[in-house]
């Protein structure tokens, strides 16, 4: 079966989607501070950082790609973009945590409908780094080198 490059692109995103979905309502279960009475549903807060993360994803991919389509040639740099991609957005999920917090106990977006800080406090903050960048590195290497690979 031969899709568009447009729908590969589209089931590309929602996969990754999923995945990231998948990870973050499994990282978040059991957290108190995320589960606690008044707080949003864990897996709409989940749902929104896993599509601010595809986003990010898919944005980074298509970067990698443009600027490896006209710098290097297509069989030459095969893994480059996969690679770069994966680095990209290992290196940005691994800086999250960090950026992501203001300081003095304050997260940037707390109180607003972006606020996903349950993800990043109490002893979550030490568990996103070491869980969340690695697997979803891995998914974007996976779907960066699918993605080459069928182009």
């Amino acid at each position: 079966m031969h899709y568009s490059k447009r729908t590969r692109l589209g089931i590309a995103f929602l996969g990754y989607w999923l995945i990231v979905f998948a990870v973050l309502t499994f990282f978040a279960r059991g957290d108190d501070f995320c589960e606690r009475p008044g707080a949003p549903n864990t897996n709409l807060l989940a749902a929104k950082l896993a599509l601010f993360l595809a986003l990010f994803d898919s944005a980074c991919c298509i970067t990698v790609a443009q600027a490896l389509r006209m710098a290097v040639p297509k069989m030459q740099g095969f893994w480059l973009g996969p690679v770069l991609t994966t680095l990209a957005v290992g290196t940005s999920l691994a800086y999250l945590p960090f950026w992501i917090y203001e300081g003095y106990g304050r997260f940037r977006f707390e109180q607003t409908w972006a606020d996903v800080s349950c993800f990043f406090t109490e002893g979550y903050g030490i568990g996103f780094l070491i869980v969340i960048p690695p697997v979803l590195a891995l998914a974007t290497f996976v779907k960066a080198a699918l993605l080459r690979r069928i182009d």
